[in-house]
């Protein structure tokens, strides 16, 4: 990985010179893991990935990829569909069913932040997934 270096200045002070601009160095892929080490212990980054392989077919073996890439694609055209659908429609249901109610309420909400949205929604409606699937 190429990282912009900045060199130092007459002063001392760091910075860039104004002919020359950034200087640039490889970051080698130790330096990379004591970066990434320093924000997530290794053995939770380790799990993270393990988890991630688990869930992620191989390349060429996943089935339903043209499938989600086509709903992904269709998402622009309904995304204002579903805020409508959310706030128009006086939803109800029964005891079990309140949870499902709930986070179709919350979708406006979510689809407002955009890639800004965190894991909030998905954390407070977890339950309505059973944790096989």
């Amino acid at each position: 990985m190429i990282q912009p270096e900045q060199s130092p200045q007459p002063d001392g002070q760091a910075g860039e010179s104004a002919e020359a601009g950034p200087v640039a160095r490889e970051t080698t892929a130790s330096e990379m893991i004591a970066r990434i080490a320093s924000v997530v212990p290794i053995e939770q980054l380790e799990a993270a990935l393990a988890v991630i392989k688990e869930l992620v077919p191989p390349a060429g073996e996943d089935e339903d990829l043209a499938w989600r890439a086509e709903l992904t694609n269709r998402f622009a055209s309904v995304r204002g569909f579903v805020e409508l659908l959310a706030d128009t429609i006086p939803w109800a249901g029964t005891d079990a069913g309140a949870g499902v109610v709930a986070a179709l309420r919350g979708l406006p909400r979510v689809l407002a932040y955009g890639k800004h949205a965190g894991v909030q929604h998905i954390e407070a409606h977890k339950d309505l997934v059973a944790a096989g699937v």
